[in-house]
């Protein structure tokens, strides 16, 4: 699902930002998958699902949505 709304963001990008965003999105699954520990994924996944909190209001933003 965090995968999906990732694209989802990336549509509203240049395509050069959106080559990049995949490169980074596909990097952070192959970590995931390589973390073993349960509770280190777990923090793995809030961090990413903060950081892509951060880059929808910096979307947002660049739309001029938000001030």
């Amino acid at each position: 699902m965090i995968h999906h709304f990732c694209f989802f963001l990336l549509s509203f990008c240049e395509e050069r930002e959106r080559e990049l965003w995949r490169q980074q999105a596909d990097d952070w699954l192959a970590f995931y998958r390589s973390i073993r520990h349960p509770h280190r994924r777990r923090e793995w996944l809030f961090f990413v699902i903060l950081r892509g909190f951060n880059l929808s209001l910096l979307l947002a933003r660049r739309l001029g949505r938000l001030p």
